[in-house]
């Protein structure tokens, strides 16, 4: 089969019109090409340097806002503030607008 998978690769064809055409069960062609592809997984990592960390950067972590306020409605919907946010704004968002 892996004959075939290499004929597939070849053909520029995708799975499902390489199987019809050989007349091969898509299902048991694509086993097979999970199969084939497992077992060169592998050698591959192998090749891979023995330290292969790739250094990161850090940044200062997000600061997640503290909510001063929030309102739940009965049909599920939450509003939520956080300290420091326009009263304008939160009249609005609670439909308080014409107070």
């Amino acid at each position: 089969m892996y004959a075939s998978i290499s004929k597939w690769h070849e053909s520029g064809l995708s799975q499902f019109s390489y199987c019809k055409q050989e007349q091969i069960a898509t299902s048991t062609f694509s086993y097979w090409v999970r199969k084939h592809k497992r077992e060169q997984l592998p050698s591959e990592v192998s090749k891979l340097p023995a330290k292969s960390f790739i250094p990161l950067e850090l940044t200062k972590p997000e600061i997640l806002p503290v909510w001063l306020v929030e309102i739940s409605y009965p049909n599920g919907v939450y509003v939520r503030c956080a300290a420091g946010a326009d009263v304008n704004m939160i009249k609005t968002l609670i439909g308080l607008s014409n107070v």
